[in-house]
Order: C-alpha cells, then sequence, then structure tokens
C-alpha cells in the first residue's frame, strides 16, 4: 500500500509544545543557576546534554512526516477523500491549479465519464505532492493552467 506522506498540521499543539518546552528551559535555567552552581563540572554538562537532547528529539518528532490516511493507493484501488477509484478504469488526469489555494483534479475513465474533486488543503496541494503522487502511481496526469476544461 502507498501512501501520500505530508507533514503534520497541528498547529495548535505545535505552540502549546514549544511553550511547555520554552518554560521548561526557563526553570532549568533557574534550577541550574540555583542548584547546579554547588555540583562538579560534569555533572553540569551532563545535564546540559541531557536537556539539549531532549529539545532536539522534540523538534525532530514535531517535524517528523506523518502518512497522510485521506490518500492512499491499495490493490489497485486509489482511495482519495474517502471515494475509492480504480486505476484500471482511470484513463487520464487532469490537474489544474483553479485559484491560488484551490486545485482541481478531474479523472477521466474509460467509459467517458469524469469525477471532478476541488483541493484546498495546503498539506495536499503545497509543491504539487498530490500531482507527484498520482504520476508516481503510474496515472497519465496531464497538467493544465485552462479552468474553462472544468466548467
Amino acid at each position: 500500500m502507498s501512501q501520500l506522506t505530508r507533514k503534520k498540521q497541528f498547529a495548535t499543539r505545535a505552540v502549546i509544545t514549544r511553550a511547555l518546552y520554552t518554560g521548561a528551559l526557563f526553570i532549568y535555567v533557574l534550577f541550574f543557576i540555583n542548584f547546579m552552581m554547588e555540583q562538579s563540572f560534569w555533572a553540569q554538562a551532563i545535564s546540559v546534554l541531557i536537556f539539549s537532547f531532549m529539545l532536539s528529539a522534540q523538534y525532530q518528532w514535531s517535524i517528523e512526516p506523518i502518512r497522510c490516511s485521506a490518500i492512499f493507493v491499495e490493490h489497485g484501488v486509489l482511495n482519495l477523500l474517502d471515494t475509492p477509484i480504480k486505476l484500471a478504469d482511470v484513463k487520464e488526469v487532469i490537474y489544474c491549479q483553479h485559484q491560488r489555494y484551490e486545485h482541481v483534479v478531474r479523472f477521466r475513465y474509460h467509459n467517458r465519464t469524469f469525477q471532478d474533486f476541488e483541493l484546498s488543503s495546503s498539506d495536499l496541494i503545497a509543491d504539487l505532492q498530490l500531482y507527484h503522487f498520482l504520476v508516481a502511481q503510474g496515472l497519465v496526469v496531464r497538467m493544465t493552467e485552462d479552468s474553462s476544461q472544468f466548467s
């Protein structure tokens, strides 16, 4: 099964996490000033390294890509926003940037029918991630700027 990978979009969670870690850093500095000045240099250095490692791990975890459950291909069926599309039935895909933050994807089938999807989610249209995902699945994808084809 292949899935579209995207970045985490939990802005509120990231802000809260960043605030908690900044608060923890502030508390740690106060602790360092009051208590650690009496400790040996190696104890101070180890505690600074541990806290630096914790900050680095938190940062890496917050930017780690997650799997997008909205778009995946399994057993020759593309599941796009809970709509199953058999890849064998698709003749071509037309991808159009309708407006700056609105993209339209049209699936044309061999039986001369079509199905349109309007996308405005920034994590799907940023850097044309969906376009590249469809190309990687072996679909014939045609990029166009002419939105009159979708009228």
